[in-house]
């Protein structure tokens, strides 16, 4: 693992991958693990989002990969430093672009990580640099980008992915590089379930995010009926298959009604009056923060005055800022309090810098970064020895909040309800 001699002639610059040529070859078996069962985006839309009823009646499993811990058993933790080691390098993956309409919030706060850390001397006497691939299309030149990053450019950890697509696509290539992976975007839990050893996801999931959903939209609410909708993209499928199981856990109610759109839907027109006429007290929303926030739109302007609420990617910047007023209400799993003790130095160092409040995205951006720095500065320039450093925390606070690992490697911060009020989140 050489480093590169050239160096950026700045402290934090993208070298923006993701050129032609055909992606890599994957492992199979990843490949199906990663799809955690459901059929492909364009495939037929079924009531839970995967095939079977979430609230049917299972058998045990033979093998409950959530309580099994995976330890790297190979080689790398006696190899010597890289010759000519000039900077302690991270790759992302994610837009280097600070004004990316839906994934800038994780750029930005990466980018403040690194400069926070630069300007305190670095990292092991090394200024840390942030090398990002990315393309619109991630299953293609942006995935074959950051094959080229990870094995050419010496990197010692990955930050990424900005969502479950992305981030399994990620953990495909941090498995065959044996490098660590620090994922600030993810909250579908099948990513952890694969059991790979290098997977580290910041972000409560949505096995969790779902049932405190649940608990407050049909349980503490009082019951009655409710409705649901939501786009065919992988996310919303996982959010709300996990939300109609613990719906289920909880014997509630069917859905009055559920729709299934393609995302970035022209007109949602038609289906917010359907819903709307659906008798529903509350209406469940899961989809992208953009999506999420046109549907919200669509709701307010048939006249809908009735409880909405959704997934994580509700209390996003982008939601706020294609919502408008039509966001006030709204209710979420609140993934991070800007109010919340220990954020304040972050939100005001952001703030600063940006010139726009953090989302839960940038906010874990930040810790998955700083995380990184800190685990090299424990372990040294190894790979191996990073994911050590980083499999055996035991507790850590970051901006978001604090973090402890479960067996899988995913966060078990508690979760806290959160609302739009005023143009900001609160706790609800």
């Amino acid at each position: 693992m050489r480093l590169p001699r050239r160096a950026h002639a700045t402290p934090i610059r993208a070298a923006a991958r993701g050129g032609r040529g055909r992606a890599p070859v994957l492992c199979p078996l990843l490949l199906a693990l990663g799809a955690a069962g459901c059929a492909g985006d364009g495939g037929r839309a079924v009531d839970g989002g995967c095939a079977g009823d979430p609230g049917a009646d299972r058998p045990a499993p033979a093998f409950d990969a959530r309580g099994y811990r995976t330890e790297y058993l190979g080689p790398g933790r006696d190899a010597p430093p890289p010759e000519d080691l000039r900077e302690i390098r991270l790759a992302l993956f994610c837009p280097a672009d600070e004004n990316h309409p839906d994934w800038g919030d994780a750029w930005r706060g990466a980018v403040l990580a690194a400069e926070e850390a630069n300007a305190g001397g670095g990292c092991l006497g090394l200024p840390v640099r942030l090398a990002s691939a990315w393309s619109e299309n991630p299953w293609g030149t942006g995935v074959s980008g950051l094959v080229k990053l990870v094995y050419r450019e010496g990197v010692l950890a990955l930050i990424g992915g900005v969502d479950g697509a992305t981030t399994h696509l990620a953990e495909q290539i941090a498995v065959k590089a044996r490098l660590p992976l620090l994922s600030p975007g993810c909250t579908d839990p099948s990513v952890n379930l694969t059991n790979v050893a290098w997977m580290f996801t910041l972000l409560p999931t949505d096995d969790r995010n779902g049932a405190a959903l649940a608990d407050t939209v049909l349980a503490r609410r009082g019951g009655g009926s409710w409705s649901a909708i939501g786009t065919t993209d992988r996310d919303a499928r996982v959010a709300w298959r996990e939300f109609r199981a613990a719906a289920a856990r909880r014997n509630a109610p069917a859905p009055a009604l559920h729709l299934v759109l393609p995302p970035a839907a022209p007109d949602y027109g038609r289906a917010a009056a359907d819903l709307a006429k659906s008798g529903a007290r509350a209406i469940v929303l899961f989809a992208a923060a953009r999506d999420a926030a046109r549907l919200v739109k669509a709701l307010r302007a048939v006249g809908y005055e009735g409880e909405i609420a959704g997934g994580a990617p509700l209390g996003r910047r982008p939601f706020l800022e294609e919502a408008g007023e039509a966001a006030e209400g709204v209710v979420f799993p609140l993934l991070f309090d800007p109010a919340a003790p220990g954020a304040a130095p972050f939100v005001h160092a952001y703030e600063a810098r940006w010139g726009t409040p953090p989302d839960y995205l940038a906010a874990h951006a930040y810790d998955a970064v700083r995380l990184a720095i800190d685990a090299t500065a424990r372990a040294g320039p190894n790979r191996a020895r990073i994911r050590d450093a980083l499999a055996g925390i035991e507790t850590w606070r970051g901006a978001a909040g604090p973090l402890a690992w479960d067996a899988t490697g995913r966060n078990t911060r508690p979760i806290v309800m959160g609302v739009w009020r005023s143009g900001c989140v609160a706790r609800l």
